[in-house]
C-alpha cells in the first residue's frame, strides 16, 4: 500500500523556495468549507499523504518516494543509453562474398583443421574483437565443434 502519492508540479508562485529545498515542506491549505489539509512540497511536485504519521515521517516517506523515483529513471537511462551503445559496438561488416568464395576455394570445402565437410562456418583467425579483419587472409572454414574450442583465442 502506497502512503505517499505525488500528485504533480506545483503551480503556485509565491512558494518558490519550496522549488529548490532540501527538505519536504509543508503547506497549511483550507478547503471552502473552512477545514484544513496539509500539502507537502519538495523539488517542485506537491504530495498527498495518507495515513495518520508525524511531520518526520512524512517527510521521511517523502524523501523515500523521491529517491525510488530518481533510482527508477536512472536505471532507465543507463538501459536505454547501454542499448544504442551495444548496438553500435556490435554492429559490424558481413565478410564479403567474394572472400566467402575465395576462403572456401581455397580450404577445398572442409574444415582447416579436422577435414569435416559438416556445419561449416567462416572464422576470423585474429577476432574482429582483437583487430582482425574480413579479409581472406584472416578467414579460415572451420567446423562448428572445431570453431566453439577455439573461442576467439588466435592459434
Amino acid at each position: 500500500m502506497k502512503s505517499v502519492r505525488k500528485l504533480g508540479l506545483i503551480e503556485l508562485n509565491d512558494i518558490d523556495k519550496a522549488l529548490s529545498d532540501k527538505e519536504p515542506m509543508k503547506f497549511r491549505m483550507s478547503y471552502l468549507d473552512s477545514t484544513y489539509y496539509d500539502l507537502w512540497v519538495f523539488k517542485g511536485h506537491k504530495y498527498e499523504v495518507k495515513g495518520f504519521y508525524t511531520d518526520d515521517e512524512i517527510r521521511l516517506l517523502i524523501l523515500e518516494n523521491f529517491d525510488k523515483e530518481r533510482i527508477y529513471f536512472e536505471k532507465l537511462n543507463a538501459k536505454f543509453n547501454q542499448n544504442t551503445n551495444e548496438k553500435n559496438s556490435f554492429e559490424r561488416p558481413r565478410i564479403p562474398e567474394s572472400v566467402r568464395v575465395e576462403v572456401w576455394r581455397r580450404d577445398g570445402g572442409k574444415c582447416a583443421r579436422c577435414g569435416s565437410r559438416d556445419r561449416l562456418e567462416y572464422d576470423h583467425i585474429v577476432p574482429i574483437s582483437r583487430g582482425g579483419s574480413n579479409t581472406a587472409r584472416n578467414i579460415e572454414l572451420l567446423c562448428e565443434k572445431c570453431n566453439r574450442s577455439k573461442s576467439n583465442n588466435v592459434v
